[in-house]
């Protein structure tokens, strides 16, 4: 009974060494075009273009040069709804040209909702009441990078 126990445990052990090996590269990415559900202008399956902030390095080498274009492919479009419901966007499946010139294609969640996307409205005051309006109506999915400047993370699993 030792002797299986003794086993299991180096088993286990082993399994969760080869899951801590795996390198996780960030990505810090902004979009180029305006990104909305407001008036159905992002639907499911659209490219969107994103433009990479910083140099992103794998094994201490440049792996995708800075301002390098990105595509990202919208997998899922909710609209919102009543009483709070937010909207959604969300990008699965992103593609790049890497250092090399190598067509590059990874798969990173980055999900954008309705209430995340409040922080980047200007001014201040427009945030309160669209705060406020949250009570009744969700808020729509509207990012616009020519009157903001947002960026967001996305992960590369290295391999």
């Amino acid at each position: 009974m030792k002797k299986l126990i003794l086993i299991a445990l180096i088993l286990l052990v082993n399994a969760g060494v080869s899951f801590a090996i795996e390198e996780k590269i960030p990505i810090k990415i902004a979009p180029l075009e305006p990104i909305s559900t407001a008036f159905d202008e992002t639907e499911t399956g659209d490219r969107v273009p994103f433009r990479v902030v910083d140099d992103v390095y794998k094994n201490g080498k440049i792996f995708i040069k800075k301002d390098t274009t990105m595509y990202g492919t919208v997998d899922y479009v909710k609209e919102n709804g009543w009483v709070g419901d937010n909207a959604e966007v969300e990008f699965k499946t992103f593609r790049v040209r890497n250092a090399n010139g190598k067509l590059t294609t990874f798969n990173s969640e980055l999900l954008l909702t309705g209430f995340n996307t409040l922080k980047w409205y200007n001014p201040a005051w427009k945030r309160f009441f669209n705060y406020c309006s949250l009570i009744f109506r969700g808020n729509e999915v509207d990012i616009n990078p020519n009157t903001s400047n947002p960026v967001f993370n996305i992960w590369y699993t290295g391999k």
